[in-house]
């Protein structure tokens, strides 16, 4: 995404960014210390080392730092291999906010991608003067969990001509509905717009008509070194990057171990994140055939959300 395409887009005022460079200092006051006293004891840390910089980010408008240091507390209290995740975290909450004190160093689309991860929320109002996307859109999958009482929702995208990739990142309060019923398999024409990033992977419907048209085809790498290609690159646009949506066409399943293994044509494997349920749905509709598979990748695991078993939509 270029600077060009928003040019017009309201960035937070400077008070606003004042207050969130003060929070980012306190951060990296925090993480400092965090590295002096080394991380091993992580697990062992009480309610209140976690809750007071979660509460200080907050007051520094820094919501999506204090989202980041409770999903550490999570990590660490439920994983036994937390270690790695946790580097993960503590890295792009350093590179946050290293970057909001370094703001003007950077292109417009960068510091938006900043600020927006440090926690100022984009919202569809702020979109008004982006530009739209049209195409014929089909829907790889959709997911939903809730958090706090809050229903949340992932639509996932891919546009036919385009084959631009993304996300729909719908919230419903308590007993609210989402107003439109996205279905996986589905497919509809419309225009969106995309959420402004160094490399967009969230969209927000602008118009939509549903028509009567199943996904039965969609664009996919050939092989596993392909997409893993590029990820590097889009890491290297947004090093932030928490999903990256891809498809995979000529794979195989192997389940000959306890996990999950996706195997393409060159024999290259790669294991896969999901429940038990899920695991024997694939190997049941996949037959022993090779397959087509949406999924999503964190640069840890790999999710399969959706799969094409000769050219027939199976959702996960």
């Amino acid at each position: 995404m270029s600077d060009s395409s928003i040019a017009n887009f309201p960035f937070p005022d400077q008070s606003r960014i004042t207050l969130m460079q003060s929070g980012a200092t306190e951060m990296l006051n925090w993480l400092n210390d965090l590295v002096k006293t080394g991380c091993a004891n992580l697990p062992s840390y009480k309610e209140d080392f976690w809750e007071g910089i979660s509460k200080r980010m907050v007051d520094g408008k820094l919501n999506g730092l204090s989202n980041r240091v409770k999903k550490i507390k999570t990590i660490v209290q439920g994983k036994d291999d937390w270690e790695e995740f946790v580097l993960k975290e503590i890295s792009d909450l350093n590179l946050i906010a290293k970057a909001l004190l370094a703001l003007d160093n950077f292109s417009k689309t960068e510091q938006i991608t900043y600020l927006n991860a440090a926690g100022f929320n984009i919202t569809k109002k702020h979109l008004q003067n982006t530009p739209t996307q049209s195409d014929l859109w089909q829907i790889l999958a959709v997911a939903n969990w809730t958090d706090d009482r809050i229903k949340v929702r992932q639509t996932w995208l891919q546009g036919v001509q385009s084959k631009l990739m993304g996300m729909i990142l719908e919230y419903a309060w308590g007993k609210q509905e989402f107003m439109v019923n996205w279905e996986a398999g589905k497919m509809f024409n419309g225009e969106v717009k995309l959420y402004p990033s160094t490399y967009p992977t969230r969209l927000m419907v602008h118009t939509y008509q549903h028509v009567d048209k199943y996904v039965e085809n969609y664009s996919a790498y050939p092989n596993i070194d392909s997409f893993l290609q590029a990820y590097a690159k889009a890491i290297l646009l947004n090093p932030l990057l928490s999903e990256f949506p891809l498809c995979l066409k000529n794979v195989r399943l192997d389940a000959s171990s306890e996990n999950l293994f996706l195997v393409d044509q060159e024999a290259k494997s790669m294991e896969c994140t999901c429940e038990e349920n899920i695991k024997w749905a694939l190997l049941s509709v996949s037959a022993g055939n090779t397959i087509k598979i949406f999924a999503t990748w964190n640069g840890f695991q790999l999710k399969p959300m959706s799969a094409l078993v000769k050219n027939r939509f199976v959702s996960l």
